[in-house]
């Protein structure tokens, strides 16, 4: 896989991403932007691009709490320090509260440096994938006319909330980005559509921020059966069961979603795509909800 941001080195980091279309469009002196998830992708990185990223984007790990009671503790340094520095023309003030004041207003200035210089670069390497949003355009180049591709890194325990989500993928109109969380991440939806390759989802016609409407059973259905199929090619012979928790992980979703009868139709409809692996799904589901193999 080459690298998705120079395009001619091996990408020695990857994972699945969503693709998100955003156009700006000017007519008559008004702009609008439109973003549309158009598919997930493996995107990959090579290391030269993502310590370039990684130097780019050090501050992204860096809480806005750090920055507030940074400024709060130089502002009181500075006070401290000029209390200490008062009359002393005269006799007056203290020398130690001056030295305690420089200290304190200092300190905070040298911790936010050494913290975005090392702490910040050192646990974006243990997690490359928060820098894969800002692939490409930059904040300032989306707001002027044009189209992009923006690339929402998904994974397991990526994200620890939405506010964390949102930190990540700032590049995302706020409306779609909610979406993304609420639809795709939150729920987990998106290790069905990239379990089965390259999903795409057709254009909609309406405003920004459209993302493909919440799918009912026979959507989950459908895509339950494409995932199965697709783990099966990855494996033509078969799976132990100790081997294929994804396959057991589709049993279970179905299970919870419409029981027995969900999981029949799902194996009657990978029998009619895949008759010779029929018996080992069978055993392989054995003992989800009411399933025997």
């Amino acid at each position: 896989m080459k690298c998705i941001s120079c395009g001619e080195n091996e990408a020695t980091y990857s994972c699945d991403c969503l693709k998100v279309s955003h156009e700006v469009c000017i007519m008559l002196n008004q702009r609008s932007t439109r973003e549309q998830a158009t598919g997930i992708e493996r995107v990959g990185l090579c290391e030269k691009c993502q310590k370039k990223l990684i130097r780019k984007n050090r501050t992204i790990l860096s809480p806005g709490k750090i920055y507030g009671i940074g400024v709060l503790i130089f502002f009181l340094g500075l006070i401290l320090f000029f209390a200490g520095y008062a009359d002393s023309a005269h006799g007056g003030g203290s020398k130690p509260l001056q030295v305690i004041g420089m200290f304190v207003t200092f300190a905070p200035c040298l911790f936010i440096l050494v913290y975005d210089s090392f702490v910040a670069p050192a646990r974006l390497k243990k997690e490359p994938y928060r820098v894969l949003g800002r692939i490409g355009p930059d904040a300032v180049e989306l707001l002027q006319e044009g189209k992009h591709d923006i690339y929402v890194p998904l994974g397991d325990g990526f994200y620890k909330d939405e506010k964390d989500f949102a930190r990540v993928n700032n590049l995302l109109l706020e409306d779609i980005r909610k979406q993304i969380y609420e639809k795709f991440v939150k729920t987990g939806a998106w290790k069905l559509a990239a379990a089965f390759g390259q999903m795409g989802y057709e254009p909609a016609d309406s405003n920004s921020g459209d993302l493909p409407a919440d799918g009912d059973s026979g959507d989950l259905l459908t895509d339950s059966v494409n995932r199965l199929l697709a783990l099966y090619r990855q494996r033509p012979g078969g799976y132990l069961t100790s081997q294929a928790g994804e396959v057991r992980e589709v049993g279970r979703q179905l299970d919870e979603a419409g029981g027995m009868d969900m999981m029949l139709q799902a194996h009657s409809m990978f029998q009619a795509r895949n008759p010779g692996m029929a018996r080992n799904l069978e055993m392989v589901w054995d003992g989800i909800g009411g399933w025997m193999g």
